[in-house]
């Protein structure tokens, strides 16, 4: 975005042609006899080939070869420190330009949905962003897929390929989850209780007790897919989310968050399987 430029753009300015000139600085510095980092050196010199590293990584291996080294290597590491440091701040200082035109390049579009606090919209993913922390976290229907993201684009992107990943790998095909929600919802209701509601909390807990473990994230991805995919009848049976009403500040643990595309949605607090109307 216009104006996100840090005072001192020769040595923070990391997207574009800034990120040479740090990482050639860095080498510099670790000129010396340190063969420990030979894996830390050889990161950042693929960077020079056009690959973004995690310079957290790289921050985080030289400062484990410090502690464990302090006198021979210190002097090496004293000067690339402060440039990795400022490399990273960089990096944060134009994230969202370097996300958008990541994103763009990509096929797809990172989407700014709010400041305060900072938040993007990624496909069906929401990415919470904390700056000043050098902390992302990639959210689906308001609960977090993978927490403690680097604040860069490219980890950013990594992050949400994991995740849609993750929750597509764990999700059952439209079919299995109508048995499991079927077998689940008669434990729950009772088998002559159709239109019974019960919890959401309740359904949770029981589809983990015959998986094995079922988070919430993992039920709302399910769901989601089954409205996406136009799948919440069967057999003249529909599913039915009963939406919270009042105050849902102190019981959101309880509620379960369905959104669109956009991000839009409502918090739901109980389910039941009815008739659908072409059957009645």
């Amino acid at each position: 975005m216009a104006g996100e430029r840090h005072p001192d753009d020769a040595a923070a300015v990391v997207a574009g042609g800034g990120d040479a000139s740090d990482v050639e600085a860095i080498l510099a510095e670790l000129s010396g006899p340190v063969l420990e980092l030979s894996r830390v050196v050889a990161a950042l010199r693929r960077q020079l080939t056009g690959d973004r590293i995690d310079l957290r990584a790289v921050e985080a291996a030289m400062r484990r070869v410090v502690a464990s080294h302090p006198e021979a290597i210190a002097a090496n590491l004293a000067g690339a420190l402060p440039i990795i440091a400022r490399a990273r701040h960089g990096r944060r200082i134009t994230f969202s330009r370097d996300l958008s035109r990541a994103c763009a390049e990509g096929g797809v579009t990172a989407r700014r949905i709010s400041d305060q606090p900072e938040e993007w919209r990624i496909g069906h993913l929401t990415i919470a962003v904390q700056r000043a922390a050098d902390r992302a976290t990639v959210r689906y229907a308001r609960l977090p897929v993978v927490n403690g993201v680097a604040c860069e684009a490219s980890a950013v992107i990594r992050a949400c390929r994991t995740a849609a990943q993750r929750l597509h790998r764990r999700s059952h095909a439209p079919d299995d989850l109508w048995n499991e929600l079927f077998a689940a919802y008669g434990t729950l209701a009772g088998d002559d209780a159709m239109g019974t509601r019960v919890a959401i909390n309740d359904l949770i807990a029981e589809l983990g007790r015959r998986r094995g473990r079922y988070p919430r994230v993992q039920l709302a991805y399910d769901l989601g897919r089954l409205i996406r995919e136009r799948r919440l009848v069967r057999d003249g049976v529909r599913i039915d989310l009963g939406v919270a009403t009042g105050h849902v500040g102190g019981k959101k643990r309880r509620l379960l968050w369905l959104e669109d595309a956009s991000g839009a949605g409502q918090y739901h607090e109980t389910f039941r399987l009815i008739a659908a109307p072409s059957a009645m």
